[in-house]
């Protein structure tokens, strides 16, 4: 039985949690910002190995490359930095000193262009 079926039972997300014996964290709410009543899913809670993770940079890269995202406003902090080391060169890296600049540059660039910044 699977998640949806039993929410449109009626089950709370606690019962559906007890009833697959599953941690009532890893059950994602319906109409949450990852899924609505007719996409419920639960959360992967298997591990992994270390070839099977990814990045950060990955993946903030590679959903950017498939959204056609070649600017990116930022200004980065110490965190940042091992993202930015080998930027790949199909992506444009525009720096601001200050982070209401930064905000303003790719609004103003993605309102000119209709392109996500």
């Amino acid at each position: 039985m699977t998640i949806l079926e039993l929410h449109r039972q009626g089950l709370s997300i606690s019962a559906i949690a007890a009833r697959l014996n599953m941690d009532r964290k890893t059950i994602r709410k319906p109409g949450s910002s990852t899924g609505n009543y007719d996409e419920m899913q639960f959360m992967n809670t298997q591990t992994s190995t270390a070839e099977d993770r990814i990045t950060v940079r990955d993946a903030v890269i590679d959903p950017m490359r498939r959204l056609g995202i070649q600017k990116l406003f930022g200004n980065p902090g110490s965190t940042e930095l091992p993202m930015l080391r080998d930027f790949p060169s199909d992506f444009q890296y525009v720096l601001g000193l200050r982070e209401a600049v930064v905000v303003g540059m790719a609004d103003g660039y993605a309102q000119a262009t209709g392109n996500a910044a």
